[in-house]
């Protein structure tokens, strides 16, 4: 259509099948949300499964869907490295976790819209995942935990402590998830229980932690949302 724009031929046809197409693909995401709404569990069902794997000491599983839920991010941002400082978290290409004397940071320089939006450094507070981190490093390094650790450790690995494929990332998380769901779907039960205009607030932190758009948010996760 925009070949025939520029150099001058008849898209008419062309045009008219677009935009019935477009009407197609309007009610079929209406539709896929209806039915998303329909089967996928609450938030409070997330963090239900959240607090069951620190309950039953799956460290791993705990610190993923933390993150998960806590920074609304993609699979590819949770493949990334424990370490003890800032000083250690020196590669420009990688994610870390900064498991300090205090508090803990979470830095992304190697997501989705890391082009678009920087590097994220996100600086919080969790007894819960302080002593998840803590008794990962214990479980990867076979030694009780003590600060300063030195040897880094990859959050997601293989049994032989080889850090994972790329294209298996997506794979290992759905592994540690509730009912084995993706990181789409935890992002779209967020924004869907953001409903009440003054949760606005909520909506800018989920669009920033998660490295998009508002617009881009409530059209592609919002489940109540519907295209028109």
């Amino acid at each position: 259509i925009q070949m025939r724009k520029y150099f001058g031929p008849e898209h008419g046809l062309l045009s008219s099948k677009r935009e019935k197409n477009q009407d197609q693909i309007m009610r079929h995401k209406n539709k896929m949300k209806d039915e998303k709404l329909a089967t996928l569990p609450k938030m409070y069902e997330l963090k239900d499964h959240t607090n069951t794997m620190y309950r039953n000491e799956n460290w791993r599983a705990f610190i993923i869907n933390y993150l998960l839920i806590t920074f609304n991010v993609r699979n590819k941002d949770l493949d990334l490295i424990i370490v003890s400082s800032k000083r250690r978290a020196n590669d420009p290409n990688e994610n870390y976790l900064i498991l300090r004397k205090n508090d803990i940071i979470y830095v992304r320089r190697n997501y989705k819209t890391m082009k678009s939006y920087g590097e994220k450094s996100n600086l919080f507070k969790s007894q819960k995942m302080r002593k998840a981190i803590q008794k990962l490093i214990e479980r990867h390094t076979g030694k009780p935990y003590q600060y300063p650790f030195h040897d880094p450790v990859l959050l997601m690995s293989k049994q032989n402590g080889d850090r994972i494929d790329n294209d298996s990332v997506h794979y290992f998380v759905r592994r540690h998830t509730l009912n084995g769901l993706g990181e789409g779907d935890y992002n779209k039960i967020a924004v869907s229980e953001i409903r009440e205009f003054e949760d606005f607030k909520k909506l800018q932190q989920l669009s920033k932690n998660r490295g998009t758009s508002i617009d881009n948010v409530m059209t592609e996760y919002n489940l109540l949302f519907k295209e028109t």
